[in-house]
Order: C-alpha cells, then structure tokens, then sequence
C-alpha cells in the first residue's frame, strides 16, 4: 500500500490474488483511513479468483457507504472465466485479433 498524498492510497495487487492471501489484501485495505480514495491495482495481476472478487466487491460497497471512494484498476487484460459478474479473471497471453471490417 502506497499513500499518494490528499488522502489518496493505492494497493498494488501482484501475481494471483486468491482467497488464501486474501487476509493480507484484506488488512492493508483495512489500514487505509476511513473516507480515503482508494484505487486497488490489479494491472500485475495474472490471476484473481472468484473469492477474491466477491469480498473485494462487498469491501468496495462497504466503503462507498461510510464515505470513502474505492476503485479497482489494471483489469483491461483480463477475461472472465464465467458471465457472472463476480467471475475469476485471468490474463489473457494473447489479445484477439481485431475483426476485418472490410470481410
């Protein structure tokens, strides 16, 4: 956890985050100051599972609601491994090729 200054904190999130380190994510999230902006980083990130996603998003509507701003980041090259909204999501090695408008 890195505070940014302006009551800013980032968690950078590297390698997998799976439901046995979750603990560890859990406490630096809980350190930050209540009603800070909070940016959880996942760009480092090949692997999240589905654990991981649901107390992240029940952490994210419980700090909403005492006031802070929290936000996740780094998911663009990640692909859910379900349609759930909540799905494990894993990096993909490889972008899909863009569709050929001329085909």
């Amino acid at each position: 956890m890195s505070e940014k200054g302006g009551g800013r904190y980032e968690v950078v999130v590297k390698k997998a985050a799976v439901f046995s380190n979750y603990p560890s994510l859990k406490k630096k999230l809980k350190a930050i100051p209540a009603g800070s902006d909070v940016n959880v980083n996942l760009r480092d990130c090949v692997f999240v599972d589905h654990t991981v996603m649901e107390r992240r998003h029940q952490f994210e509507l419980d700090y909403k609601a005492a006031g802070g701003h929290f936000q996740v980041t780094g998911l663009e090259r990640h692909r859910p491994n379900s349609r759930h909204p909540l799905a494990a999501q894993k990096v993909l090695k490889r972008l899909p090729r863009a569709q050929n408008s001329h085909e």
